[in-house]
């Protein structure tokens, strides 16, 4: 029942419900913005080049390999020699030569990093194994761990087919939803505890038998929750607006399908890595939610809570982009993905982690911490009033 109100109170709230709309909006302009600039690349340039790449997507075959390289080679020869058109040729793809030269160069450079990948992964492996060796030898068991770690998560793998990755990179590289994610948990939660404040009730129901606390738990269980529904609403419009601009993600490959994360040590799919960053980015959530209860609860009025609220998110998003790298700063996982791209490991407590797992388990930390300060206050004060009783 406590539950239930504090939902109706929040979304009878007008202001509350005009944020939500505002920030959706906004939300939803910005991820087309990004998703036509995901597009605007030579595979997506008209009808005819889109359908050229549809030709090849799927599993790579000898006749498309073969198509693609004679294309290139003839396309290579005329410009080297001078003798294309500068024209618009309606018999081309993208309706100049040079374009058509431009197009399969990509194809080409994309076939032959494909061709070459486990080739080129092998390599990475023996240097890694020589790394673990040079480490032994030197008495440096930490990083010859490491590099053994990383070698044999790399197993043996290959690209068996070609896609267009545009959409998928673009959707991944999309990260203004968390912060309006960020700005919903400020207009949801600055106001959770300090409205009773203001109203008198909280001292009412301090002097009752239970006190505050069960107001409390279902303040938190609906802070937490709500926090939790706003990250899927944006993270799912995230998910509907690039997949109406762009079809089909590719979300059934495995991500290190994708050039930028061909050497990422996650050996799920791209679907189960969207997954895992919409996790990652929920407990960075969860955080700032966390620290807005807290600022709620020791605040005296519904300003002084906004306003600490707000200047705690603009620090921390002033400090992501003074100091980009700084994992421990919740803002960061709005860029969670960069963490996967190459493998890296820390030492915590003697254990090797995984630079994201370490970072989970922070966030986890810094999240039980602030829930324990908003206990131990009720706690405090809950023994106060039976002590004057």
């Amino acid at each position: 029942m406590l539950l239930r109100y504090e939902f109706q109170k929040v979304f009878k709230n007008k202001t509350v419900l005009l944020c939500t709309c505002l920030f959706l909006l906004l939300n939803a302009f910005f991820a087309f913005q990004s998703a036509q600039k995901g597009k605007d690349v030579i595979f997506h340039e008209n009808e005819h080049t889109e359908a050229l790449v549809q030709s090849l997507d799927g599993t790579l075959t000898k006749e498309k390999v073969d198509f693609v390289s004679s294309e290139y080679e003839r396309l290579a020869s005329s410009v080297a020699a001078g003798t294309f058109s500068t024209e618009y040729d309606e018999n081309t793809y993208s309706g100049y030569t040079y374009g058509d030269y431009n197009l399969f160069s990509l194809l080409k450079e994309e076939l032959d990093r494909i061709y070459l990948y486990p080739q080129t992964l092998e390599t990475a492996m023996q240097n890694l194994e020589n790394n673990a060796e040079m480490y032994a030898s030197a008495g440096n068991s930490y990083q010859a761990r490491q590099s053994e770690k990383i070698r044999a998560l790399y197993g043996a793998r290959e690209i068996t087919a070609f896609h267009d990755y545009s959409g998928l990179e673009a959707y991944f590289s999309y990260d203004i939803s968390y912060l309006f994610v960020l700005l919903s948990v400020v207009v949801l939660l600055s106001g959770m505890f300090v409205q009773e404040k203001e109203s008198g009730m909280a001292s009412l129901l301090k002097t009752t038998a239970k006190g505050n606390r069960p107001v409390l738990y279902s303040k938190v269980c609906a802070g937490f929750l709500l926090t939790l529904l706003y990250a899927v609403l944006f993270f799912f419009e995230d998910f509907c607006v690039f997949t109406a601009c762009f079809g089909s993600l590719h979300f059934d490959v495995p991500l290190y399908f994708l050039p930028e994360y061909a050497y990422t040590v996650f050996n799920g799919s791209a679907g189960a890595f969207a997954l895992c960053l919409g996790l990652m980015k929920t407990l960075g959530v969860f955080c700032a939610a966390a620290v807005c209860m807290t600022i709620s609860k020791w605040s005296k009025t519904y300003l002084k809570s906004v306003g600490a609220s707000a200047i705690f998110l603009l620090a921390l998003v002033f400090f992501a982009q003074l100091k980009n790298d700084f994992v421990l700063n919740p803002v960061f996982l709005a860029r969670a993905q960069t963490m996967f791209s190459k493998p890296f490991y820390v030492g915590v407590f003697g254990l090797q982690l995984s630079l994201p797992v370490a970072v989970l388990l922070w966030h986890a930390v810094i999240l039980f911490v602030f829930i324990g300060l908003l206990c131990f206050k009720l706690r405090e004060k809950h023994a106060r009033v039976f002590r004057r009783s």
